[in-house]
């Protein structure tokens, strides 16, 4: 990191008249993962006010304000620049997981379903609604969605595994969850031993 931050530290020193957003953007990223926070602020929040609402730069913004321990001002940066570009994933995954580690589940789950009702291939969306349902005591959910996750990456035993698991750990749970993924666990055994 410190090697980032004097590369393009010297890159802008050689510009006096016109600074590249890229390299500003550049140093303001390597000063936050040299944990150099307030410096990171300082040089990105230009970038920002100048307009453009670039979603790198709100995504860096709502990062650095979580790194400073101000979650709630790093979730309502998030929460503008996903009406800005709604489809941004690395704006939706940075804002759910800061939800779940705010321990927001219930508001992370919610937004989850809706996403997952118009995009079901994000096996990332996936892995944060098994990490979602965890946090909420939900392990039959838990497997079922990480095996969901496991099939859009391509590994269909590891899908089944979290399947049978689901299905052997029937402690808590409904009628609903239990038919499903027996269900779901059916299909993908087929699609295995095919």
């Amino acid at each position: 990191p410190a090697e980032a931050v004097a590369y393009f530290r010297a890159r802008l020193a050689d510009q006096t008249v016109v600074r590249p957003r890229e390299d500003l953007f550049g140093l303001a990223l390597a000063m936050r993962r040299a944990r150099e926070f307030d410096s990171a602020w300082k040089t990105l929040e230009p970038l920002r006010s100048a307009g453009g609402g670039h979603p790198a730069f709100e995504l860096l913004a709502a990062q650095l304000l979580a790194d400073q321990g101000r979650a709630d001002a790093s979730l309502d940066v998030y929460r503008a620049a996903l009406r800005a570009h709604p489809r941004h994933r690395s704006l939706v995954y940075g804002y759910l997981n800061l939800l779940l580690d705010k321990g927001l589940t219930r508001e992370a789950l919610a937004d989850l379903e809706e996403r997952l009702r118009s995009v079901q291939d994000d096996a990332m969306l996936w892995e944060i609604q098994a990490r979602a349902f965890a946090a909420s005591g939900q392990r039959i959910a838990q497997h079922r969605a990480q095996a969901e996750a496991y099939y859009r990456r391509g590994n269909l035993k590891a899908a089944v595994d979290q399947l049978e698991i689901a299905v052997r750990d029937k402690r808590g749970s409904d009628f609903y969850q239990i038919s499903s993924a027996e269900s779901r666990l059916r299909e993908l055994r087929a699609l295995l031993d095919n």
